[in-house]
């Protein structure tokens, strides 16, 4: 994904999926600890929808995994907040329409693909719930998460955050965790039950594609007792401690690839020590408007680099 600064998008991969390389532990980037690699459990290849019939005469053979898996249609789960209207005050250089903009785009885009592929992929489109107190005490302080619900901030907590603050707000910023949270479960709630259908350790369970997003979120600036620059909540951060506390048969260890233009050092600092979330952020190079955090793995690239600078320095470190 190529970020130009208007649309800021982090993304978190729970570690099945994606796993990291010992290339991208290598300290000359500015890796701070060392990163153990693992196999993937999962892989990410379009299925056919439906198997092929057996043309031989006599008792069927038992469906081989390949039959079996291709049973199963992609699934791709998709949050969206827009509904959530704030009305900035004039001239605010926010530019909150760009929400419903964006999945307004992805609905005409997988409208417009030919009949059989939006057969062959489950794609639902679903408005983002509001996340509860219990989830953004897993990774906010309690007294930030009630002063901000109810309004009882100072002047310099709005400023650092940059919108009024206001009810419709609340629920916004709600939704924006709450939508994350929601994708990150539901990925895990599919991989549990074909688990539960299959075995564990069935190839079935493990293989199909199974994706969830959410057109909002990606609000790295927040910190454990404070937000800024757009930033309230930090929706990854939250879904990741969730699911790492609610799924810890399914989800060990979790990749955050931050490819917003700014620095993730939100999530930097939230998850410093840790062993189970790797953060991994490449932005622009002289584009800092806050003080600079050490992620596991910060990759900066000059001003006005090319797409294919862009693509391939991504390509290098996800390999």
């Amino acid at each position: 994904f190529r970020n130009s600064g208007r649309v800021a998008r982090a993304f978190f991969v729970i570690q099945m999926v994606l796993p990291l390389t010992r290339r991208a532990a290598a300290s000359a980037f500015g890796c701070t600890r060392p990163i153990k690699c693992r196999s993937p459990l999962g892989r990410c290849a379009f299925l056919s929808s439906t198997s092929t019939p057996s043309t031989t005469d006599g008792p069927e053979s038992p469906p081989s995994i390949a039959e079996q898996a291709s049973s199963f249609r992609p699934f791709f789960r998709i949050f969206y907040n827009d509904v959530y209207e704030v009305i900035l005050p004039k001239g605010h250089r926010f530019p909150m329409q760009k929400y419903g903009k964006v999945r307004r785009r992805v609905q005409e885009m997988i409208g417009a693909l030919p009949p059989k592929q939006q057969e062959n992929v489950q794609c639902d489109f679903e408005i983002s719930p509001l996340a509860t107190y219990e989830e953004l005490i897993t990774t906010h302080s309690s007294m930030y998460v009630k002063n901000f619900m109810t309004g009882n901030q100072t002047d310099v907590e709005i400023r650092n955050v940059g919108f009024p603050w206001s009810p419709s707000g609340v629920n916004r910023a709600l939704s924006s965790v709450g939508g994350t949270v929601a994708a990150a479960c539901a990925v895990c709630d599919v991989i549990q039950e074909r688990r539960q259908q299959h075995g564990e350790e069935s190839s079935i369970a493990n293989s199909s594609p199974t994706w969830s997003a959410h057109v909002a979120g990606g609000t790295h600036h927040a910190f454990y007792d404070r937000g800024e620059g757009f930033c309230v909540f930090s929706d990854i951060a939250v879904a990741a401690n969730v699911v790492l506390e609610q799924y810890p048969d399914i989800v060990q260890r979790i990749l955050i690839i931050d490819l917003d233009v700014h620095q993730g050092n939100g999530n930097a600092v939230l998850f410093q020590g840790r062993d189970d979330v790797i953060t991994f952020s490449m932005h622009c190079k002289k584009n800092f408007f806050s003080e600079k955090q050490s992620s596991d793995l910060d990759i900066e690239l000059p001003e006005h680099c090319t797409d294919q600078t862009y693509l391939s320095t991504l390509s290098y470190w996800l390999k």
